[in-house]
């Protein structure tokens, strides 16, 4: 089964995920499954679903392959505060954001997430992002 969910995602970050320099995905939760999409709410001042990425299984130590692109020190001093890693496999960016209002008023959001969303609660939003990103040809794989 694939898993689906929507989490926020501070401006200053997108940079550092489209790069590939941030190529992990630090949260507080775990999300048990083989297939994992992140949907990317990108906060104020920005307030648009933007983005999406797709992640491995969540670790909490680096395989001898692995290394973190902000450094192998600062991946365990993160997960150290009790957090998991991501590992990202690929994003993209959308070619067309959703606004906040939308989300809210549209798909029933009551506000963005804080934590994070299952997107199979909101199968109408799920669905209209899986639509969009079957037409998109531009990706960045890691």
């Amino acid at each position: 089964m694939a898993t689906d969910i929507l989490i926020s995602i501070y401006p200053e970050l997108m940079p550092q995920l489209e790069s590939g320099i941030k190529n992990f995905e630090f949260r507080p939760f775990v999300i048990n499954d083989d297939s994992i999409t992140m949907w990317l709410y990108e906060t104020k001042p920005t307030k648009l679903l933007n983005a999406v990425m797709n992640v491995k299984p969540a670790i909490s130590v680096l395989s001898d392959n692995q290394h973190y692109g902000l450094g192998d020190d600062k991946f365990y001093e993160i997960i150290n505060t009790g957090r998991v890693a991501y590992e990202i496999t690929s994003f993209r960016w959308l070619d067309n954001p959703i606004d906040i209002k939308k989300i809210k008023t549209y798909y029933g959001l009551a506000n963005a997430p804080q934590n994070f969303v299952y997107l199979q609660n909101y199968p109408k939003l799920l669905s209209d992002l899986k639509d969009q990103t079957q037409h998109q040809q531009s990706s960045l794989d890691f």
